[in-house]
């Protein structure tokens, strides 16, 4: 098996960036994978933290060979999407995580088998290592596959190829007028996800700058798909008011990965109802006691 690189964007969380590095390390593909880790410069008043992790990178060992990337600006998105451009320049595929994803032990055989298997399914976009938390039962009965076909991306750990176009979808910020010149495309949006359109309209605006949902919107425009483990591979620990896109939230608090064998097959089909399942997930909110603490958090915070 050719082994895709793995891509880690990482700043100034020592901590999250430890245990997702030492999971890493627990695959058995670790020791034969190439490990990049891009750095972004610090703004001011982050300096000591992110030395801190500039120390720690180059410490790190368990993998074929580790490679760092330092910035000399800083910018979160260019740290993330320039990174992105040289893996799948150089190496045609690639495994991309931020440095709060932990992952299951058998993460990378999932994300490299997912690639081969579907190498030249151009309708497949992405291998998503996440999924939510939630009971089994809320899965439709009969469901025989332990992974689906969703129209929601999520950057959550995921692996893709240089010619889905997944850089070019992020970098597209015209959905919304698409929408409103396209009647049908509209109604199409509103079908599969009509909390998007707000985003979408928010993006274009400047005020929101998120790529997971500019993915999603060519996914449900060009029917396209991602592929995610009925148990998630991934936990996402970035949901503790650290993270710069994850507010603070308990719903995350119970997520467990699995290490579960999963055989990819041609026969699984796309089924909305899966879809609903994650998009309930994230629609419905948190208690009421625990969206006061975030925001007096963040009224401490400013």
């Amino acid at each position: 098996m050719n082994l895709a690189p793995i891509g880690i964007t990482t700043y100034s969380r020592i901590k999250h960036l430890t245990k997702t590095v030492n999971s890493l390390r627990s695959n058995t593909l670790a020791k034969d994978s190439e490990l990049y880790i891009f750095l972004d410069a610090p703004r001011e008043g982050d300096e000591d933290k992110v030395e801190t992790v500039r120390e720690y990178i180059y410490t790190i060992d368990g993998f074929k060979k580790v490679h760092i990337i330092e910035r000399e600006k800083n910018d979160l998105m260019q740290n993330f999407l320039l990174g992105m451009q040289q893996l799948l320049d150089k190496h045609g595929k690639a495994i991309f995580m931020e440095d709060d994803n932990v992952v299951s032990n058998d993460f990378l055989e999932f994300m490299n088998e997912g690639l081969d298997f579907y190498e030249n399914d151009k309708k497949i976009i992405a291998i998503n290592g996440f999924n939510v938390p939630v009971l089994e039962d809320k899965y439709p009965k009969g469901y025989e596959f332990d992974y689906y076909l969703s129209k929601f991306f999520c950057a959550a750990g995921f692996a893709t190829w240089g010619d889905r176009g997944i850089l070019e979808m992020v970098m597209y910020n015209d959905g919304y007028n698409d929408l409103i010149r396209d009647k049908k495309l509209y109604k199409k949006i509103k079908v599969k996800h009509p909390g998007l359109i707000s985003e979408l309209k928010r993006i274009q605006e400047g005020t929101l700058d998120a790529g997971d949902f500019k993915i999603t919107y060519n996914m449900i425009k060009n029917d396209m798909y991602v592929l995610k483990p009925i148990k998630s591979k991934v936990n996402n620990i970035g949901h503790d008011g650290s993270g710069v896109h994850c507010e603070a939230s308990e719903k995350f608090s119970n997520q467990n990965t699995s290490n579960k064998k999963i055989i990819f097959c041609s026969n699984a089909l796309y089924d909305r109802a899966l879809d609903k399942v994650w998009r309930g997930f994230f629609d419905k909110k948190d208690p009421l006691l625990m969206r006061i603490k975030r925001k007096i958090n963040k009224f401490i915070s400013k």
